[in-house]
């Protein structure tokens, strides 16, 4: 083979989401040397900037010659991979159900539930094994269950906080949303006493550094954790996530007021 040819060979196209709000497309195909596999975020040029990226297909550029050849444009080539594998499937489905139900782009779903500071970010995932068939595992250990609970505050977080203890003791971590940062700062200090090593807050108000170190130590810890969180960062990847406590939902604040129009009532 020659140079050419074989250059063609190793380069891969690939077909990426935006994870940006305000894109007029939801698809946008780029060129990469780099073995890439769908489900990775990278991030890639538009116009004058770069921006994150989830990966939804890749394919060998020797197998869409005829595709390229009819392109009236040149493809851009991808700028890097920022994670090889960052959502959860049962976060992927939630925002595409999420999506389907808005009528909105899913990935201005995906972005609002994702900050942007994570998504540029490489950050190591946290490893477990798991079972041969993980939907058994699904199916056999949880069960979808919603209850409604209208009560005062202070009974309703003597019974959150009886329910986190509980799904404690069962190895399971608990994602607890709340609307705004004023009702996790009222909230938060109840719920975490005790078991404050193993509580993380996230919210927009957190520095860049403080934010990457806190989603970093939610990742990685082995204990079960509880995550108090405003909507956009609902995407924190535990696949011990067995309880989501949506407090105060009758809150405006929970769904955007620009498109998207992403609710997070809906999502959770």
């Amino acid at each position: 083979l020659s140079i050419l040819s074989l250059l063609k060979v190793l380069m891969r196209i690939i077909t990426v989401m935006p994870l940006e709000k305000g894109l007029p497309t939801s698809r946008l195909s780029y060129f990469t040397k780099e073995e890439v596999l769908p489900g990775a975020v990278v991030a890639v040029p538009v116009k004058n900037r770069e921006i994150p990226a989830l990966v939804t297909e890749s394919r060998n550029a020797a197998e869409l010659k005829l595709e390229t050849r009819s392109l009236d444009f040149a493809l851009k080539k991808m700028v890097r991979v920022i994670q090889s594998s960052f959502f959860k499937p049962e976060f992927l489905i939630a925002a595409s159900t999420t999506a389907k139900f808005l009528a909105a782009p899913l990935g201005q779903i995906i972005r609002s539930f994702s900050p942007k500071i994570i998504l540029e970010t490489p950050i190591n995932q946290r490893k477990k094994s798991t079972p041969n068939n993980p939907k058994e595992k699904t199916a056999s250990k949880l069960k979808n269950e919603a209850l409604v609970i209208q009560d005062k505050d202070n009974e309703r977080l003597a019974f959150y906080k009886s329910l986190i203890r509980e799904t404690f003791a069962k190895k399971s971590s608990v994602l607890f949303c709340l609307p705004t940062i004023a009702d996790i700062e009222r909230t938060v200090e109840s719920l975490e006493k005790g078991i404050g090593n193993y509580t993380t807050i996230l919210h927009g108000r957190l520095t860049s550094k403080e934010l990457l170190a806190r989603w970093q130590k939610a990742v990685e810890s082995e204990h079960p954790v509880l995550l108090v969180v405003t909507p956009t960062f609902m995407s924190v990847p535990r696949d011990d996530i067995a309880v989501i406590i949506v407090d105060r939902e009758n809150s405006p604040h929970y769904k955007d007021r620009v498109k998207p129009f992403a609710d997070a009532r809906i999502f959770a």
